[in-house]
């Protein structure tokens, strides 16, 4: 009997920023998103929230996430906590710190 190797989205710990598969990513969180808005449309509320979370804690979510703010127009624009993000490390450690609260 053989087991199915499942590929599964890498830590940010371990993961180079040129190492990210973006199209994987952005199918990952597409299909994501689309399972909660199919969820909301059965009105499965325990449903959307797990997957809300799911989505939430993604490493790929978190990655999609650092990518959009820091590539567009307004990437040399600081922060909240006055930091701007310029090296392809500094992206990595902001996904590692991403964290879910409240």
């Amino acid at each position: 009997m053989t087991m199915d190797k499942t590929v599964s989205a890498p830590s940010a710990r371990q993961v180079e920023w040129d190492s990210i598969d973006w199209d994987l990513a952005a199918h990952h969180v597409r299909r994501l998103q689309m399972r909660i808005a199919k969820a909301v449309r059965d009105k499965n509320k325990g449903r959307v929230k797990s997957l809300q979370r799911i989505l939430t804690q993604s490493f790929y979510a978190k990655a999609l996430a650092v990518k959009r703010v820091t590539e567009n127009r307004a990437a040399k624009t600081p922060g909240i906590d006055w930091v701007t993000l310029t090296t392809k490390r500094l992206k990595v450690e902001a996904i590692a710190r991403l964290k879910r609260r409240g």
